[in-house]
């Protein structure tokens, strides 16, 4: 009996080429490029979005891994993981918008960074921060993950805690 097996080729299509040459550093040059790249202040409703960074923190690729609603979005480790996987990625910075204007990260963005951050050590690809983005009359505020709950970066830090 002959099986047939599909055979599938992924990978991304350049749809254009945009020069970058700063290098991310921190929180505010994550933002920073994804406004530029992605026109994320003018989002009215939820995006996952990705930095991808090279070994030497330059940016390798950006992605829009989701559009969700007003409130939420969905963006699971496998589509996360398979945009850093195609750009090449050392580690990745994940960036998403809270329309209302509150950068206030919620109990599920907490949960999420965790399952992120212990996938991305599986694929040696290191998760640096993920960053809440909210944009209201006294402009925009952003809130890194990293920095409002370091035990997540921590070598003790699981799914559960």
């Amino acid at each position: 009996m002959t099986t047939f097996l599909p055979f599938r080729k992924v990978g991304f299509v350049k749809e254009e080429r945009i020069e970058y040459g700063a290098k991310i550093l921190n929180a505010s040059d994550a933002v920073r490029a994804c406004i530029e790249i992605l026109d994320l202040r003018s989002e009215v409703v939820e995006t996952m979005n990705l930095i991808a960074l090279d070994n030497r923190k330059n940016i390798c690729g950006v992605s829009t891994i989701s559009r969700g609603v007003s409130t939420t979005t969905f963006a699971s480790p496998k589509e996360i993981f398979r945009d850093a996987l195609l750009h090449n990625a050392e580690s990745i910075i994940l960036i998403h918008n809270h329309p209302s204007g509150d950068p206030t990260p919620s109990a599920e963005d907490i949960c999420v960074t965790k399952q992120l951050r212990l996938a991305g050590k599986l694929l040696s690809i290191n998760l640096e921060d993920h960053i809440v983005v909210g944009e209201g009359t006294e402009g925009l505020k952003i809130v890194s993950i990293r920095n409002t709950n370091p035990e997540i970066w921590s070598n003790r830090a699981t799914v559960n805690n």
